[in-house]
């Protein structure tokens, strides 16, 4: 079985005429040039969606802090409303958010003690606003005349 002789005569170096030298560096200059640019779009596309990505997320947190921080407004307006009920609104800071409050009586002759109650925060580029709606009273406890804040609005925004 292995001892059969040969069909045909073995190749020998000056019957085979493989790739030259040059033609071997061209060929393989080219595919490094492929697969470089190849890669270099590959790195490119990361790079864009991860910028695109880093910015969403900037936005997402200026945001946050915009609603927490208009959030933090109105609870505050509703402290000083409860301390005087003469209290209108004001401008205040509340780490990186600047907000700006507003309270008006919207029934003066018909409900005197319902308030409502304007914040509008912002931080950056983003702005948020909030409305709320309270209700002044006061009850007799023990014979002391309490006063009363009752919540009975609160929505965001959208102008």
């Amino acid at each position: 079985m292995f001892n059969k002789p040969m069909s045909h005569p073995p190749f020998s170096a000056e019957s085979f005429s493989g790739p030259k030298d040059s033609e071997r560096g061209a060929v393989a200059l080219i595919t490094v040039i492929v697969l470089m640019a190849a890669g270099l779009v590959i790195v490119t596309g990361m790079n864009l969606l991860s910028f695109s990505e880093s910015s969403t997320t900037v936005l997402h947190v200026r945001s946050n802090r915009a609603f927490y921080g208009d959030d933090a407004c109105v609870e505050e307006a509703l402290y000083r409303l409860y301390r005087s009920s003469a209290y209108t609104g004001g401008t205040l800071a509340i780490g990186p958010v600047n907000c700006t409050v507003t309270v008006t009586d919207p029934f003066p002759s018909d409900n005197p003690d319902v308030r409502t109650i304007a914040a509008v925060a912002t931080e950056g580029p983003i702005t948020r606003r909030l409305n709320a709606t309270a209700q002044l009273g006061s009850v007799t406890l023990s014979g002391r005349n309490i006063t009363t804040l009752t919540l009975t609005a609160w929505q965001e925004s959208t102008q």
